[in-house]
């Protein structure tokens, strides 16, 4: 459903580029997680050394990290919405998406082997229904937003922005992108310490929404 993740790199806003964080303190969250392996791409790609260039710390959820930003304890740390939008509103700079760098799926159906083969009927009737709301958000930006306000709990603003971001970033299809998948599968199996390979392909099955995107 959401085929690149919603995380931006937040700065001070003396900070205009990645490059300009070297020997800086970075926010992060969980080596090993999402959060790190994304905040690590984004400085590898811009030529900073993770372990060498910069000092990462673990500063816990969302909140703890935008609350170090504001302090001043970090120059830079990876937020979500709505705290990357509060975080520009309060004169912060976002230096950075991880949707520019990686294709990371972060929402998607996943559903046990067999029962593809044993209720492939009720798998398509989730798969049409997923399809239709996607549909209804890209379409229907005023109702969208308001369910936003309603059920989150944003302030107007910060949900018109969330709505443009996570539909920039929604799937338009349905189909989850390998390489991304093959990220995630790579990362857990280096935080868990699991020697034996394994493919995307041995996790991802596109057959129904195939049919369903066809019309069947």
């Amino acid at each position: 459903m959401v085929g690149r993740a919603e995380h931006v790199l937040v700065a001070q806003n003396k900070y205009r580029q990645v490059k300009d964080l070297k020997g800086q303190t970075i926010g992060s969250l969980n080596p090993g997680g999402l959060v790190d392996a994304l905040l690590r791409q984004i400085l590898l790609q811009n030529g900073l050394d993770p372990d060498r260039d910069v000092v990462l710390i673990n500063l816990g959820g969302t909140p703890e990290r935008y609350a170090a930003l504001k302090s001043g304890t970090v120059a830079a740390t990876v937020l979500g919405a709505p705290h990357n939008f509060r975080a520009e509103r309060d004169g912060f700079r976002k230096i950075a998406a991880a949707a520019d760098y990686l294709q990371v799926p972060t929402s998607g159906l996943a559903v046990r082997s067999d029962r593809i083969a044993k209720q492939p009927q009720q798998i398509k009737k989730m798969l049409r229904g997923n399809l239709r709301a996607m549909k209804f958000m890209r379409e229907n930006r005023g109702d969208s937003i308001a369910t936003i306000v309603r059920e989150l709990g944003m302030d107007p603003e910060s949900a018109a922005k969330g709505y443009e971001q996570i539909v920039s970033l929604m799937s338009e299809d349905g189909r989850v992108n390998a390489a991304g998948v093959q990220f995630l599968i790579d990362l857990a199996r280096q935080t868990q310490k699991i020697t034996k390979p394994l493919l995307a392909g041995q996790m991802i099955d596109h057959s129904l929404l195939e049919e369903v995107l066809a019309g069947k």
